[in-house]
């Protein structure tokens, strides 16, 4: 899939994230943070766990507030000392947003990963170089930042002064010394960038395309397969397949034909390339095997 032209994996984004966004019910919601979850680790490896592991207290998180300021359902879990109602409805309600919130964050991270840096500069360079240099700058700030911080935190723990340590004054004195050292840090980067930018001639003239992205008969009939996928997920959607009402009882429309069709349908499309992925790599190892 890191071969795939940047216009047709950021088209797949965004209908996965609209997706995600308006089905309700659960089979589709599981279906959906599955593929997209298979495909951050098919991107990123084992690496992926730590981003699912920052998700889980997400989830649990909106699920057990959403009851406390949503009283709405018909089964009553406890009552609160304030004297509103836990109700069931409200907590499940809460689990369903959460799980969406955290499967759009997967997507996102599946983004920035195959989307970010060069080929986002190739979607928008040409007609908006800045704009494209910012945004890619934007993804990169937080993971820079971290892994700069650790670096820090490393030197200081090195020279017996790690931000652990002492009482509550030095602890402070001492974190305020990395904040400084790290903030020191990033702007001698946004110096040497804007030198780098300013000897390579940004903004002198139209950047040129480093990279083409040719378009093959696989990724064409690929494309065509998950086009008509979409249509069907789609379809089902539209007819109120995927919705889902939570007060003041849970209740889903009648599984029926239609239902099927787009379920397997939205979830093919979805994951779609992991699968994609999983194929590459079946056809490398082959190969290897072959020399």
């Amino acid at each position: 899939m890191e071969s795939w032209h940047p216009a047709a994996l950021l088209g797949f984004f965004a209908a996965a994230l609209v997706l995600t966004v308006v089905v309700q019910r659960p089979a589709f919601q599981v279906a959906a943070a599955a593929a997209a979850l298979a495909l951050l680790l098919s991107v990123r490896g084992v690496a992926a766990w730590r981003t699912v592991g920052t998700l889980v207290p997400v989830v649990l998180a909106v699920a057990l507030v959403n009851p406390l300021v949503n009283s709405q359902g018909a089964t009553v879990i406890a009552m609160l000392p304030w004297g509103r109602p836990y109700t069931l409805e409200a907590l499940l309600f809460g689990v369903q947003t959460g799980t969406m919130l955290a499967t759009m964050l997967l997507w996102f991270a599946s983004f920035n990963a195959l989307v970010a840096g060069e080929k986002l500069s190739y979607l928008i360079g040409g007609s908006a170089p800045g704009a494209a240099l910012v945004f890619t700058m934007v993804l990169q700030l937080v993971p820079r930042f971290q892994r700069r911080a650790q670096t820090v935190f490393a030197a200081f723990d090195g020279l017996g002064m790690g931000h652990g340590r002492g009482s509550a004054a030095q602890r402070v004195r001492q974190g305020a010394r990395e904040l400084s050292a790290l903030t020191g840090w990033a702007l001698e980067g946004s110096i040497v960038t804007a030198d780098s930018m300013r000897a390579r001639g940004f903004g002198s003239g139209r950047p040129m395309r480093l990279t083409v992205y040719r378009v093959g008969a696989a990724q064409a009939a690929t494309w065509a397969a998950m086009g008509l996928l979409l249509a069907v997920a789609v379809a089902g959607i539209a007819g109120g397949c995927a919705t889902a009402q939570f007060v003041p009882v849970v209740s889903f429309p009648p599984p029926d034909g239609l239902f099927c069709a787009s379920l397997v349908s939205f979830t093919l499309f979805l994951a779609m390339p992991s699968l994609v992925n999983a194929a590459e790599r079946l056809r490398w190892r082959l190969s290897l095997s072959r020399i």
